[in-house]
């Protein structure tokens, strides 16, 4: 995909609005993991499940590297 209104559009067309909103808060998951917060504060603040930040959190540390690859754009996005 080329930019995000390419990604938005195939987001829009595959997944509901509910399915759009838990990909969102798993990807907030991923970034407060990432810059330390416990698991408790974690599901505290986004309201995500202690099975879903764990979840997230084994993908975050495991080999594929999605979520990290997708954190370090937003933050090179960010700093522009």
């Amino acid at each position: 995909m080329r930019g995000s209104g390419e990604a938005r559009a195939f987001l829009l067309d595959i997944c509901s609005p509910k399915e759009i909103g838990e990909l969102a808060q798993r990807l907030e998951v991923a970034r407060l993991l990432d810059e330390g917060e416990s698991y408790a504060t974690v599901s505290r603040l986004t309201g995500a499940s202690s099975t879903t930040v764990s979840r997230v959190s084994k993908c975050l540390n495991g080999s594929d590297g999605g979520y990290r690859l997708l954190l370090g754009r937003l933050r090179a996005a960010a700093d522009e």
